[in-house]
């Protein structure tokens, strides 16, 4: 049972854990006025292995589909985040007054939802 053990390590990936550790994305800041004043959504990242695509995407309770809100950030690993910069219509999404979900989307990485209201 012993040599089992040790086949099952060998074949894990180098740099990916037991539990299937994915890189993780978060908005420290949630605030619609913050995100209109400076233009831009705040991203922090963690457990990044390789060059990532990061962009923000948003819908409201109105529409099934999620749209683009910003330009994407390109994140190298070991970077600790960046800022997401708001497109013009994204800005203009952002700045109505209507319920919104966000979504922060990375290849290889679990997405970051949140609500803004």
């Amino acid at each position: 049972m012993l040599c089992v053990g040790a086949a099952v390590i060998a074949l894990t990936p180098a740099g990916a854990s037991a539990g299937g550790g994915k890189a993780e994305l978060k908005a420290p800041v949630k605030s619609q006025a913050s995100f209109v004043a400076k233009g831009r959504i705040p991203v922090k990242a963690n457990g990044l292995d390789k060059v990532t695509k990061v962009v923000a995407r948003s819908k409201t309770f109105d529409s099934s589909k999620f749209r683009k809100l910003s330009k994407p950030l390109f994140l190298k690993p070991g970077s600790d985040g960046g800022n997401l910069k708001l497109t013009a219509k994204g800005l203009r999404r952002i700045q109505s007054c209507q319920p919104r979900k966000i979504k922060l989307q990375a290849d290889g990485a679990k997405d970051a939802r949140f609500k803004l209201v």
